[in-house]
């Protein structure tokens, strides 16, 4: 798997650090691919923890910013990387780690949140653009042993990124079929507003 942020990942993990990837990095690793320039983290906030993180976020010249709201903290390189991290006390790691799904790069394993955790964060903000993430996320949690679901997963693998474009529109179709008819809805309005906007 081919990433942005590769670089920055491995060395997280390899200093030792306690985190998970969340956003749209890890829904492309569950198989949703999804377009993003940033790259949010979960982070163990443990203050040793954090200072792991926050060492090798500056070795690889990242600057903290201010706060863009007090659930994340903001690091930027060069106005074009910027990793966010998550901050929510509440969010029990321990158990967030336990259900999480692990991919290698550089033969070194990167976590990643999972589909049911990823589910939870994006109902919590409450925004209209993250309801097309979650329909395609409950299909994915309620369908993954479903043969035609992994098959179209499947073949993400090895593609370039205009056949993973139409694999993701069979995808997404197949996806329709187990929809709610509350889904099915909000799904069509968001790909009206999209026609809108363009």
């Amino acid at each position: 798997m081919i990433i942005r942020y590769e670089k920055e990942l491995v060395e997280l993990s390899r200093s030792g650090a306690r985190y998970l990837i969340i956003g749209s990095t890890a829904l492309n690793a569950h198989g949703y691919i999804r377009a993003t320039v940033g790259l949010d983290i979960l982070p163990d906030l443990d203050s040793e923890n954090l200072d792991k993180i926050f060492n090798v976020l500056k070795n690889s010249s990242y600057l903290k910013k201010e706060k863009p709201n007090n659930d994340y903290l903001m690091f930027i390189k060069d106005n074009t990387s910027e990793i966010f991290l998550l901050t929510i006390p509440s969010i029990k790691f321990e158990e967030w780690v336990s259900r999480k799904l692990a991919f290698s790069i550089k033969d070194v394993e990167i976590p990643v949140a999972s589909v049911e955790d990823l589910l939870y964060l994006k109902k919590s903000t409450n925004r209209l653009k993250d309801l097309y993430d979650i329909t395609i996320l409950e299909c994915l949690n309620e369908s993954k042993e479903d043969k035609e679901i992994q098959e179209y997963l499947d073949k993400f693998k090895k593609r370039t990124p205009y056949q993973r474009l139409e694999i993701m529109s069979e995808f997404i179709d197949s996806c329709l079929n187990f929809m709610t008819p509350k889904g099915k809805e909000i799904f069509k309005q968001i790909r009206l507003e999209g026609i809108s906007e363009n």
